[in-house]
């Protein structure tokens, strides 16, 4: 996956130092952003599948080392935001007018 489309929006120092869940583990959550060739689900599913596999290239990283085999990655969908801007109209209209020139 490339790095331009995951990015880390939560990690140890957004949560403190003493920031583990029950297990010991340290929940970090990422953004994955699909790009022309992949949708984001397909990459979040192809890293949930190198994360099972212990032998995949996801594991020969060095930070990876750090990781927890049997710790299971959670996938979450999110709905994306409706758009806040109004429709187009059907015949254009005057652009507002601010200050004088």
């Amino acid at each position: 996956i490339p790095k331009a489309w995951v990015k880390v929006t939560s990690s140890l120092n957004e949560l403190g130092s003493g920031a583990t869940n029950t297990n010991g583990n340290i929940p970090i959550t990422v953004e994955i952003h699909g790009g022309a060739a992949k949708t984001a689900l397909a990459l979040a599913e192809e890293l949930v599948d190198q994360y099972a596999d212990t032998k995949s290239y996801l594991w020969r990283a060095y930070l990876t080392k750090t990781m927890s085999a049997s710790a299971v990655p959670v996938v979450t969908t999110l709905t994306p935001t409706l758009d806040p801007t109004s429709k187009p109209t059907v015949t254009p209209t005057e652009a507002p007018v601010s200050g004088s020139p």
